[in-house]
């Protein structure tokens, strides 16, 4: 009866740690691919030269107008 459980205690740790494994290389692979495709999350504030976020129309420090953050040209399809 303690042998059973102790190999179904066993067998669980197994699974959990393999889905652990799992889950932490997916993860990592996901942030790698959403790091290639993202551009720049800042950008400087021309008046008061602090990094504000990119797609912001205003300095949250200074106030000022910034412009508009450059669009990234499209891809065209790759034919593989």
């Amino acid at each position: 009866m303690l042998g059973d459980l102790a190999s179904v205690m066993l067998d669980f740790l197994i699974v959990a740690f393999v889905l652990f494994q799992l889950v932490r290389l997916l993860s990592k692979l996901k942030l790698r691919h959403a790091d290639a495709n993202k551009g720049p999350d800042k950008k400087e504030c021309p008046m008061c030269l602090e990094q504000v976020p990119a797609a912001a129309k205003r300095c949250k420090f200074c106030t000022s107008e910034l412009q508009p953050a450059p669009e990234k040209p499209a891809q065209a399809p790759s034919a593989a």
